[in-house]
Parts: C-alpha cells; structure tokens; sequence
C-alpha cells in the first residue's frame, strides 16, 4: 500500500542561514552558507535514516556540487516538489 503525502515525514535541506523550522509538518534544516559539500552530505545520509522522504533546495552555493548532494538521497527518498 502507497503512504499518502499527508503522513508521510519529509525534510527539506537548504544552505542558507542556520537554523531549524517546522512547516506544516515538514521540518525544515537550513544551513550555513559555509557549510561544506561534505557536511552537506554527511547530514543528508543522516536524515534519511528518519524521514520518508527528503528534498534540497537548489540552488546551492557555488561550492556545493548539486549532483553530489542530490545523489546522497536515495532514489525512493527522493521528494521532488515546491
């Protein structure tokens, strides 16, 4: 049986200023914009483990390789959306 949207856990990743939101049930992780591509992917790895579904926000800072980041997501994790 599919899970429906509304009861799915979903985080959304954005390099930007640091800090932490809950949005109508999507927790929200923001980051530093010196955050490197590594911690960026080290998180990644670590969040999957605890949403259904995570997402990253592009565009991220030049030094952060989009595929890299995208990629750390696995495939039926992948939240693609607004």
């Amino acid at each position: 049986m599919a899970m429906e949207l509304k009861d799915a856990k979903i985080a959304i990743i954005q390099v930007g200023e640091a800090e932490f939101l809950e949005k109508d049930g999507v927790h929200i992780y923001i980051y530093p914009d010196n955050a490197t591509e590594y911690e960026l992917v080290d998180e990644i790895e670590h969040l999957v483990e605890f949403y259904d579904f995570v997402q990253v926000k592009l565009p991220l800072p030049p030094h952060i390789r989009h595929e890299v980041a995208i990629a750390a997501i696995p495939e039926e994790k992948r939240f693609i959306g607004e």
